[in-house]
């Protein structure tokens, strides 16, 4: 294990640049498509789309939790045109707002219990979506903060405070960075991967790339390291650590990095924890905060309850339960 840590570490510092020709590179490198996938692909499949990219059961109880009883006179807002989302605050005032027509027309084939005929959709920018000031009493979206780089969360997160009303809320699901995550980790964290029996071998080569990124990233620029990632890996795969069926999902999770990119082709890095909560309570208090046992990297994809903040206002407690 140590020589194999150490190995990685020679081969990514030499190959380590200079911080402004880093983030000029890889920003330059950005894949058309990240694993081979649109957006609009995936909501086409959606019942086979990645358990991380999705709420799991548990995600969703903590949901229905944290949003509540709706009163019939309540406006609701859905980022992204996410089927479970949308079939939990079904038979209210519901909007729909994506930048593509298509994933909301894709996605809408795989609701349950809303009907579409009763929500309006919107096409639009999430930074400057075309609503009043606190016109919505409830904003859900799944994993939405991920969909900005860096330097554009902020804007976000400002316009959703903006739409949302004084007494409303926000709920969403966010991740953060696990700080003390280091190549030494990847062969028993890859062991885990491999044996969890709820991932799908498609899952757990996804998340085995996830991984390799999460631990090889540069921190202070937040830009993945495709290089670092593929190098770890294969590194990985010359050692002992890791039996035959696991070290051929790693060779798969190489080869989809380096055929198509970063995974949801994304170059950033998401913010860490303490960064994340200092972004989220410049505009809301975080009033509850859960997270899943059913989802690998559960306790880094927390879902929270926003209620929004006045700018007088200081942070109130945090409530945190999770199943």
């Amino acid at each position: 294990m140590t020589g194999f840590f150490h190995t990685i570490r020679a081969k990514l510092t030499a190959k380590t640049a200079s911080p402004g020709r880093a983030a000029s590179s890889l920003a330059s490198f950005a894949p058309v498509v990240g694993w081979g996938r649109s957006f609009e692909d995936r909501y086409k499949h959606w019942d086979k789309e990645q358990r991380l990219t999705r709420p799991s059961p548990q995600d969703l109880a903590i949901y229905k939790k944290f949003i509540g009883p709706i009163a019939q006179e309540k406006k609701v807002l859905v980022l992204g045109p996410t089927p479970e989302l949308r079939d939990l605050v079904a038979g209210h005032n519901v909007v729909v707002a994506d930048r593509s027509p298509t994933c909301i027309e894709e996605a809408t084939k795989y609701l349950t219990t809303a009907d579409p005929r009763n929500e309006q959709g919107v096409v639009g920018d999430w930074l400057s979506l075309p609503f009043p000031d606190g016109y919505f009493d409830i904003i859900l979206g799944d994993m939405v903060l991920n969909q900005f780089p860096p330097g554009k969360e902020e804007g976000f997160l400002r316009n959703v405070r903006r739409i949302c009303a004084d007494t409303g809320k926000f709920v969403s699901r966010f991740s953060f960075t696990n700080p003390d995550f280091l190549p030494k980790h990847l062969p028993s964290e890859v062991k885990r991967r491999i044996d969890a029996p709820f991932l799908s071998r498609q899952e757990k080569v996804y998340a085995i790339a996830n991984m390799a990124l999460a631990c090889t990233h540069d921190r202070s620029l937040r830009l993945n390291n495709l290089y670092g990632a593929w190098t770890v890996l294969e590194e990985l795969c010359t050692t002992k650590e890791i039996g035959w069926r696991a070290r051929s999902m790693v060779r798969d999770a190489v080869r989809n990095l380096k055929n198509n990119g970063f995974p949801g082709d994304r170059w950033w890095v998401c913010a860490s924890e303490t960064e994340l909560v200092r972004l989220i309570t410049e505009y809301f208090d975080i009033t509850e905060r859960a997270h899943t046992t059913d989802q690998p990297f559960g306790r880094f994809l927390p879902i929270m309850s926003c209620a929004p903040k006045k700018s007088t206002q200081r942070p109130s407690p945090l409530h945190v339960d999770n199943l």
